[in-house]
C-alpha cells in the first residue's frame, strides 16, 4: 500500500520509476549526450572560423578579455 501510494504521488507529479535497467541507462545518458551535442555547435562554429586555442584567429587577449567581464564571469560561474 506504501509503495504504491508512491508510486502513485510520484504519477501525479509526472515522475515515473524506470521498469528495467535499459531504461534506467536511457535516462542517465539521453540528456548527457544532449549536453554533448548542444556544446558542439558553438566549438564547431569556432573551428570552422579558426577561433579555438592553436588556429590562425584565435587570441588570447580577448579569450581574457572575455572572461574577466561580468557577462563572461557569469557565463562560468552559473
Amino acid at each position: 500500500p506504501l509503495q504504491t501510494r508512491i508510486g502513485h504521488f510520484l504519477r501525479l507529479l509526472g515522475l515515473m520509476l524506470p521498469s528495467s535497467p535499459l531504461k534506467i541507462l536511457s535516462h542517465l545518458f539521453i540528456p548527457l549526450f544532449l549536453v554533448a551535442v548542444l556544446f558542439l555547435g558553438p566549438l564547431f562554429m569556432m573551428f570552422l572560423s579558426k577561433e579555438l586555442p592553436f588556429q590562425s584567429r584565435f587570441q588570447w587577449a580577448k579569450c581574457w578579455h572575455d572572461l574577466l567581464e561580468w557577462i563572461g564571469i557569469r557565463n562560468y560561474v552559473v
